[in-house]
């Protein structure tokens, strides 16, 4: 009887492990999920912000170009100059444009999440598994008293 109840409590920890190491995957198959699809998120909306950059450098280059033409053909009493971008500025807007910075960053930034978030993981799933064997000698020491 002893040693049906002894064979029962360790099929019973062996299942409990089981769960545990399976909840675990589950657990961080769905954090991995969720984290790519934060940073995919994260990456369109850097795209969006570089996509504004260059609309602002293509109006910049327009207004520049628009102020260039009225100081050469001095269209007259309602030539407005206070409205044309520094030439700086927009060459400034350009480099900026073309490096699509933010897109690289928020990509590298995904990326290194991405690498935390498999450690994170990694060391719970470890932990998962260390408490189930703890428990399962515990539960092994406890049936041999």
């Amino acid at each position: 009887m002893r040693q049906r109840l002894a064979e029962l409590s360790d099929n019973l920890n062996q299942i409990e492990s089981g769960i545990a190491e399976v909840k675990s995957n589950v657990s961080a198959d769905l954090q991995k999920v969720m984290q790519e699809a934060d940073s995919r998120e994260k990456i369109l909306e850097a795209k969006i912000d570089d996509q504004g950059d260059k609309l602002r450098l293509g109006m910049g280059t327009l207004q520049a170009a628009i102020g260039e033409g009225r100081q050469g053909g001095n269209s007259g009493p309602d030539d407005d100059k206070g409205d044309a971008v520094p030439l700086e500025e927009v060459e400034q807007m350009q480099a900026e444009a073309m490096d699509g910075l933010r897109e690289g960053i928020a990509k590298q930034i995904a990326e290194v999440e991405e690498d935390i978030s498999v450690m994170k993981s990694d060391i719970q799933r470890q932990g998962d598994i260390i408490e189930a064997r703890l428990k399962s000698h515990q539960q092994a020491g406890e049936d041999a008293s």
